[in-house]
């Protein structure tokens, strides 16, 4: 702190109540030497120090009813706080994990027609998808799967009837889309995952 700089209020209120360091408190004096102002606000903060312990020597000790019932009932109290913090930390670990047990590989035949059997599997980590109807010209081509509202799950490009998708999907009905290299809808697929068969 330079002659020049001010001590803050916190800083004077530690030096009054004597919780600076040594160094801390030689420059606050160095510069109370040439600060008239760091010197009145230090005097206030006596005044008003040495009347607060004045107040608190008159008001005589406090008395503690509930002190007989620390040794008894803390112990108790941290064992519960530190049962129950573990019971929330299993909780929430148990709804944030995921708990579906997924097969390593599902393989389904998508076909682009309206109005038949939707084909389904069981929950897996992989998908192998073929697309039947497939064009034989053209090329790559976005493939985007979406879920039954419409959110985007995956999205990706394929030269071949042939897309596998690293991904897990939770139960539910899905939706392929294959667009041409321009953008164009070509065709639409659907496939649903099962709930997984306990």
């Amino acid at each position: 702190m330079d002659q020049l700089t001010h001590g803050t209020d916190e800083q004077l209120e530690a030096y009054v109540l004597g919780r600076l360091s040594d160094s801390e408190e030689e420059i606050l004096e160095e510069h109370f030497l040439v600060c008239a102002t760091c010197r009145t606000a230090v005097d206030q903060q006596l005044v008003f120090t040495s009347g607060m312990r004045e107040a608190l020597a008159e008001a005589g000790p406090q008395r503690d009813w509930l002190a007989w019932l620390r040794p008894v009932f803390a112990p108790r109290f941290a064992m519960a706080g530190a049962l129950a913090a573990v019971v929330v930390a299993a909780g929430l670990y148990f709804v944030a994990s995921d708990h579906t047990h997924y097969a390593s590989v599902a393989a389904l035949q998508l076909t682009a027609i309206r109005g038949t059997t939707t084909p389904s599997v069981e929950p897996a980590r992989e998908m192998d998808l073929t697309l039947n109807s497939f064009p034989t010209t053209g090329g790559p081509f976005k493939v985007e799967v979406v879920d039954a509202n419409g959110g985007n799950v995956w999205t990706g490009t394929t030269s071949s009837p042939s897309v596998a998708i690293h991904e897990k999907f939770r139960p539910g009905s899905y939706f392929v889309r294959l667009y041409s290299s321009s953008g164009d809808l070509l065709h639409e697929y659907g496939f649903r995952v099962e709930q997984e068969n306990r």
